[in-house]
């Protein structure tokens, strides 16, 4: 695959490297490091399970430059459903669709009021200004290995130096959602393991105000969780995955409060060692 990418690549190098350490950040921290050492001036990240449209890359590109960014994303949608796909997975599939839908219409409405410097960049569609990520020293937080959310934290840090950011609403990429992850458990865990990460990110310590306002959230998102629950019996699932997601987060901010770290990317070998 990557010597018949070559071939389509006249004009460009093509680097193939392997990273030994398992865990995200090890990789895009390798990625990272190799753009610097060919002294690219831009780098890009997208997920394995998505297609970028035919000017994605442009359109992040632009949005960057003309404003003066130093790193810009975009939307994300949900491709369709396999068609083998039963009546729960499609609901659950609805649900993926109208959350990621709001996220965008969020965001755009942020990007039109100037205000898109707010929204948090993550990698799944990502352009970043390598000369300011090499002159603030900014990585991806590696002792987050197997949990998740390195690339929010790194947004954090980013937005600590002081970087600009921005909203590239034409710069869209499709995300494919297979079978194994259109079920309540998975969902369930994705919440779940969000909520544990973000917690790491955002507290240092368990002190009795974190305690407490972590009772506040917990009540709100049971509460969200059950209407959103009933809501999705009628509007044929649009409204499943928030409250799969609500009723993790729930869980996972109790077992942050005593400590437990999310392994959401463990594979069965991992998990064993």
């Amino acid at each position: 695959m990557v010597d018949d990418f070559q071939t389509h690549c006249n004009d460009a190098d093509v680097v193939y490297e392997i990273e030994p350490q398992l865990g995200i950040p090890f990789a895009r921290n390798r990625v990272l490091n190799l753009a610097l050492e060919h002294d690219c001036e831009l780098l890009a990240f997208v997920d394995d399970d998505e297609i970028v449209d035919d000017d994605w890359l442009i359109s992040l590109h632009t949005e960057l430059q003309s404003r003066k960014l130093q790193l810009v994303g975009g939307p994300v949608r949900i491709q369709p459903a396999s068609e083998n796909a039963n009546w729960l997975e499609r609901a659950i599939w609805r649900g993926l669709v109208h959350r990621n839908a709001r996220i965008e219409s969020a965001s755009h409405r942020r990007w039109q009021h100037g205000s898109d410097h707010r929204i948090s960049i993550v990698t799944n569609n990502w352009l970043a200004d390598l000369r300011f990520l090499s002159e603030k020293n900014l990585k991806f937080e590696e002792s987050l290995g197997l949990s998740g959310g390195s690339d929010t934290l790194f947004f954090r840090h980013f937005k600590q130096k002081n970087g600009r950011s921005g909203w590239a609403p034409n710069a869209i990429v499709r995300e494919y959602w297979p079978l194994s992850r259109l079920t309540i458990g998975y969902q369930f865990r994705r919440g779940r393991d969000q909520s544990i990460s973000n917690f790491r990110n955002k507290v240092d310590g368990v002190t009795p105000w974190v305690v407490i306002n972590s009772m506040v959230f917990v009540l709100y998102k049971i509460l969200s969780a059950i209407v959103l629950s009933l809501l999705s019996l009628v509007d044929g699932g649009r409204s499943s995955v928030r409250a799969l997601r609500a009723m993790g987060f729930v869980v996972g901010r109790v077992k942050a409060l005593f400590g437990i770290k999310s392994r959401h990317y463990a594979t069965v070998q991992s998990a064993d060692n």
